[in-house]
C-alpha cells in the first residue's frame, strides 16, 4: 500500500474522524474578468474582486483505528481553551488592529488614555464546565472578573473583598465578582490584570466552581496564561484561558462581555478543543466500515443550524440559564455530529526555526483584511495535532473550516477493503 496521509473531519461537537488518504487536489479558481478596450491597439483590462473559489477532492482508503497510536494526540487531556487578545478590538461586528500607525480597519485607539477607557470598568462573566453540564445549580458556577483602572500601580492588585452584582443577562440573580486593579494605560498590562483574576492567590467566591462545595475559587474552574497578541503581536498583550474540567460542554462559546461606556470589546476566540476524556483525541476507535457509515449518516442527514451569528444568543439565553439557573438545555445536541472541519497535514521547515528539521502543521486558508504573514507558511505556529477551531483565525482554526458536498465509497470484497472520495467546499458560515 502506497504512503498514506493522516487526516482528520472535525465536527461541530469538536471530536473527530480520523482517515487516511491515498492523494487531495486543493483547486482555487480566481474570478478574474478581461477584456479588451476598443480603439487602444489591443489594451487589456481586468477586474478582480478577491472572489475565489475553492474545492477539495480527497482520495481515501478506510483503515481501522489504532487505539495506541491515536492516544499520542491527546496533548490537551480534553480540556476546551479560548483567548482574548487585548491589542485589537471589536465594535458592533467591525473589527481593528492597533499597532503603530497601522490600521486594519474600524477604530483606532492607541496605548494610554484611549485604552484606559476602554477597558476601565470592564467585566467577563464566565460560566464554568460542569455548570453548563448541569451539574451545578443556583448561582454556583458563575463569575464575574471586573478590570478597574488605578495608574499608581505597577502590577495587578486584587480585591480581597468578593463583590456580588447583577446583569442583564442574569436578571435577578447576583453573581460574584472579582475585581483587579491595575494602571490600564497599556495592552499588556490589561492582560496582566485579567490573568490575575486566574491565579490561586484570587479570593475564594463563596459558591462552587466545579462540581464539590471546597472548590470555590476561579483557579478551580480555569487556568490562564500570557501570550502576544494575534493581529498585532504585541507582547504580552493576550491571555489564554483553559478549562480545568475536561469534556464538550464548554466548546463554541464564550464568556459575556460588558464594557462600561464604549461599545468595543477585545477580540477573542471561543473555548473549543474540550472532549470525552473517555475517548481518543476526541474520537473512539472505530473500524474502517464504522468509519464509512459514520460519514453516510452524517452527510445524509445533518443540519448545521446554529450559525456564528447566533451562537453567542443561545449560549447565553438557552444554554447558560435554562429556567434561570434550571438545568443545562443543549440545544446543539441534533447538530453537533455536522461536519465543519478539514485537517491535513504538511511539513515545514520554517516553522520549526533554524536547523532544526521540520514540523508538522496543517493547510489553512484566511479571509478579510489580513496580514500577509498571516497567510502563508511563515505565520502558522499552531501544531497539526491542535484541536480544530471553526472559531479561529486562519492558522489559529488549526486546519480549514468546510462543508461535505459528496461523499462516495466502493468496497472491494477481494481486497476487503473500503475506498472512499470526498468532495469539501470551503465555506466559513453555512446559512
Amino acid at each position: 500500500m502506497p504512503r498514506l496521509v493522516p487526516i482528520r473531519l472535525a465536527k461541530r461537537d469538536g471530536s473527530l474522524i480520523h482517515l487516511d488518504a491515498e492523494s487531495f487536489t486543493i483547486g482555487v479558481n480566481r474570478e478574474v474578468g478581461a477584456m479588451n478596450v476598443l480603439f487602444t491597439q489591443g489594451l487589456r483590462i481586468g477586474t478582480d474582486m478577491n472572489q475565489a473559489r475553492l474545492s477539495i477532492i480527497i482520495d481515501v482508503v478506510f483503515v481501522d483505528d489504532d487505539p495506541s497510536a491515536l492516544a499520542g494526540d491527546n496533548s490537551n487531556n480534553g480540556t476546551a481553551s479560548m483567548f482574548f487578545t487585548f491589542d485589537t478590538m471589536r465594535h458592533l461586528g467591525e473589527w481593528a488592529a492597533y499597532k503603530g500607525d497601522e490600521q486594519f480597519g474600524g477604530y483606532f485607539p492607541e496605548e494610554g488614555k484611549n485604552c484606559r477607557e476602554i477597558y476601565n470598568k470592564m467585566r467577563f462573566l464566565f460560566t464554568s464546565h460542569d455548570r453548563k453540564m448541569g451539574k451545578l445549580t443556583g448561582a454556583n458556577g458563575f463569575v464575574i472578573v471586573k478590570l478597574s483602572h488605578n495608574a499608581g500601580l505597577s502590577s495587578p492588585s486584587i480585591s480581597g473583598t468578593v463583590g456580588e452584582e447583577n446583569t442583564p443577562v442574569t436578571g435577578n440573580h447576583a453573581v460574584k465578582t472579582i475585581t483587579v486593579s491595575h494602571n490600564l494605560t497599556t495592552f499588556a498590562n490589561v492582560a496582566a490584570a485579567f490573568q490575575a483574576a486566574f491565579t490561586t492567590s484570587a479570593p475564594a467566591l463563596g459558591i462552587a466552581m466545579v462540581d464539590g462545595g471546597s472548590n470555590q475559587k476561579l483557579s478551580d474552574a480555569f487556568s490562564a496564561s500570557i501570550r502576544d497578541g494575534y493581529s498585532t503581536g504585541t507582547s504580552n498583550a493576550g491571555v489564554t484561558v483553559t478549562s480545568v474540567q475536561s469534556g464538550l460542554g464548554l466548546n463554541h462559546t464564550y464568556p459575556h462581555i460588558m464594557p462600561d461606556n464604549k461599545p468595543y470589546i477585545p477580540h477573542h476566540i471561543a473555548f473549543n478543543g474540550g472532549w470525552n476524556p473517555t475517548q481518543i483525541q476526541g474520537s473512539f476507535a472505530f473500524s474502517a466500515a464504522e468509519k464509512v457509515q459514520n460519514i453516510l449518516g452524517i452527510v445524509s442527514n445533518s443540519n448545521d443550524k446554529v450559525t456564528k451569528d447566533s451562537r453567542e444568543n443561545i449560549s447565553e439565553d438557552v444554554e447558560w440559564w435554562g429556567e434561570r439557573f434550571g438545568n443545562r438545555f443543549d440545544v446543539m445536541k441534533t447538530n453537533d455530529d455536522y461536519i465543519v472541519g478539514l485537517q491535513i497535514p504538511y511539513e515545514s521547515i520554517i516553522a520549526s526555526g533554524t536547523n532544526q528539521g521540520r514540523v508538522l502543521r496543517n493547510f489553512f486558508l484566511t479571509n478579510g483584511r489580513t496580514l500577509s504573514t498571516h497567510k502563508g507558511s511563515e505565520g502558522n505556529i499552531t501544531l497539526a495535532t491542535a484541536p480544530f477551531n471553526p472559531e479561529g483565525d486562519g492558522q489559529g482554526k488549526a486546519g480549514i473550516e468546510v462543508t461535505i458536498d459528496a461523499f462516495d465509497f466502493t468496497y472491494d470484497a477481494g481486497d476487503n477493503l473500503y475506498r472512499g472520495k470526498i468532495s469539501c467546499l470551503p465555506v466559513d458560515v453555512i446559512y
